[in-house]
């Protein structure tokens, strides 16, 4: 990988830390989203909501694709999820920490660092 087929991409928050916090204590807890949470805590990088779901389907986890989606929107909104679009303008996540932050990706790979 060389500087020449990184790109910088930024990640912002969508909400305030306040509101967010505040929709999170609002959010009712499920297996499901539960489920989301560890998948994504166990991984360093970014992930499709469709590879999620065929992980936790192979992990014997019953989870429809549609509660991934909304897991994940939820999570995006209530900051615990950072979002990027891949090239083909598909959505991808990743557990990131809550402040302002860039992540580098490879243009060849998708690398994410």
């Amino acid at each position: 990988m060389t500087s020449t087929d990184l790109t910088s991409t930024e990640v912002t928050a969508e909400s305030t830390e306040n509101s967010a916090n505040t929709a999170a204590s609002r959010r009712r807890a499920s297996r499901q989203r539960s489920a989301v949470e560890a998948f994504l805590a166990g991984q360093e990088t970014f992930r499709t909501a469709q590879e999620i779901h065929a992980q936790l389907r192979e992990q014997g986890t019953r989870v429809g694709l549609a509660t991934v989606y909304r897991a994940l929107q939820a999570m995006v909104d209530d900051g615990e999820v950072d979002v990027l679009r891949t090239d083909d303008g598909e959505a991808a996540y990743r557990r990131c920490g809550p402040n302002h932050h860039h992540h580098l990706v490879c243009r060849r790979c998708g690398h994410t660092v």
